[in-house]
């Protein structure tokens, strides 16, 4: 065997790098690990601490573990169970596994010492790579937040390039890759400058990680804030009687139990959040409120099924009606028409004469004979356009117009209106309501009644 050739007993680290001139204590529990061990303190040898490249590699052979490695000595072993061992070591020399020539009962294997570059000279250029180190290393500890003073001290004070690389790598949580690359570099000012690389990229990361957690930390406060002040005002709400969240879950129920349009379900979505975010006593709040009570009570895609059936309306509108053949002539021809043509526009029947006719009664009739809800609204007097078009929501009070109102009264939306006594309109400066009316009315108008 050559003169700087050893044979020597093989520890395979997982995760781990030991560097010479530097003490490293960790934990052993495989048997192949533990035997070693005890060889090396019996005989009083050296052992060789090489690294695994897989971590998960439970039965280690040659190809499975890096050349480099660290031919160190063992200072203290301290056994924590039956099957578990903690190990103190100095790491001596750099040392290449040429062979492993033993895999059971433990790892023995041949190992030629490697003999590192000669010291550099302290010139500018090594002056300038040492503070680049120091910066980043300050940095770095600043940042990992558990880092040793006495590291640090360590550190500040070494001028040897490669013995300061080695530190550098053995106490911070670089990766076990990155340690290996830097065990194996032998020129110091490479080590060195490879080591800088690596600081620089750990500093950028942990600078990513505290700013995240930066952020997280204040969403989460924000948050907490946002809560605590939200049960604040729960409680005092309940204190009043008030409790505005349960109105906002009965209203998002009440919009969940309707049919409608997503165009009208997006709106009224909208203005229930809208109403969330208001004080509960604001003017603002009661306005909406208001609104949403109107548009929810409102029977969306309730219809009632039209019977249209000329014969039986015949006998309806005979039976509670003597004579008055040319009006129920007409009503019969609207009624085929609609049985001819189911799905065209409303039609609209003008009744005219003397009170007492009786053409509110044969209305009353029409609707029984088409199986339809009924809904009477009385025109006379009336003198203000809002009353039928409805006031603007954005008024404390604002009420819906008699037709929508009359449409929720009668619990169906294909209802028949009974307009009374329309000649009775009259106009003055709030408006003229027989122009409104006009709007309500008219098929091409109406279907986007608002």
């Amino acid at each position: 065997m050559e003169a700087n050739t050893l044979n020597l007993p093989v520890l395979a680290l997982r995760g781990l790098t030991v560097f010479p001139h530097t003490n490293l204590t960790f934990d052993v529990e495989r048997r192949i690990s533990i035997k070693a061990l005890e060889v090396a303190m019996e005989s009083g040898q050296e052992i060789f601490l090489v690294t695994q490249r897989e971590l998960n590699t439970d039965r280690p052979g040659e190809k499975d573990l890096y050349t480099m490695g660290t031919i160190s000595r063992v200072t203290q072993i301290l056994r924590l169970g039956k099957t578990s061992l903690r190990v103190m070591v100095e790491g001596g020399r750099r040392a290449r596994l040429r062979r492993l020539w033993q895999t059971e009962p433990y790892l023995q294997g041949h190992v030629e010492v490697v003999e590192e570059s000669a010291a550099v000279s302290h010139g500018p250029k090594t002056e300038a790579l040492l503070r680049q180190t120091w910066g980043l290393f300050q940095d770095y500890a600043h940042l990992a937040g558990n880092v040793a003073e006495e590291v640090t001290a360590a550190v500040l004070d070494c001028q040897e390039p490669g013995y300061l690389a080695d530190f550098i790598a053995q106490n911070t949580a670089l990766r076990y890759d990155d340690k290996q690359a830097i065990l194996e570099e032998l020129s110091p000012l490479v080590r060195l400058r490879k080591l800088n690389g690596f600081l620089a990229r750990e500093r950028d990361v942990l600078g990513y990680e505290r700013q995240m957690e930066g952020k997280v930390r204040d969403e989460l406060a924000q948050q907490q804030k946002e809560q605590i002040l939200r049960t604040q005002i729960r409680v005092l709400q309940n204190e009043l009687g008030e409790d505005e969240d349960n109105e906002i879950e009965e209203y998002r129920q009440k919009l969940a139990e309707l049919k409608l349009e997503d165009e009208t379900r997006e709106h009224l979505e909208k203005e229930i959040n809208k109403l969330a975010k208001q004080p509960y006593v604001s003017a603002e709040a009661s306005v909406i409120r208001n609104y949403l009570d109107v548009c929810l009570e409102l029977p969306w895609g309730t219809y009632t099924k039209e019977r249209l059936n000329v014969d039986a309306a015949r006998k309806v509108l005979d039976r509670d009606h003597f004579g008055l053949e040319k009006v129920k002539e007409r009503i019969l021809e609207t009624i085929a028409v609609r049985q001819m043509n189911p799905e065209g526009k409303g039609q609209i029947i003008c009744l005219a004469g003397p009170p007492g006719v009786g053409k509110t009664s044969i209305a009353l009739s029409v609707a029984k004979a088409l199986n339809r809800k009924l809904s009477r609204i009385s025109l006379g007097g009336v003198r203000d356009e809002a009353d039928i078009r409805g006031h603007r929501k954005t008024y404390i009070g604002a009420m819906p117009g008699r037709i929508v109102e009359a449409i929720s009264r009668s619990g169906a939306m294909n209802p028949l209106l009974v307009l009374d006594e329309i000649d009775k309109l009259s106009g003055d400066y709030r408006g003229d309501p027989a122009s409104a009316l006009l709007e309500a009315l008219d098929s091409e108008q109406n279907h986007a009644f608002r």
